[in-house]
């Protein structure tokens, strides 16, 4: 069994896509932008930088 995390699945055949893949394992359509690594560690950098951004204005 793989310990990979799979959270999305391909909307064409309904695979259980892996993280972070540009194409599904099944039909080999593109996954959704979602699906891949850049926009998730974006999202992180933004989330990081708005909780530092909150401490920084509470400390004041």
């Amino acid at each position: 069994m793989s310990d990979v995390l799979r959270i999305f699945k391909c909307g064409h055949c309904g695979h259980n896509l892996r993280f972070g893949s540009r194409r599904c394992g099944e039909c080999y359509s593109t996954t959704p932008v979602w699906n891949r690594c850049t926009p998730m560690r974006l999202l992180t950098v933004v989330v990081l930088l708005c909780a530092g951004g909150v401490g920084v204005i509470m400390l004041a």
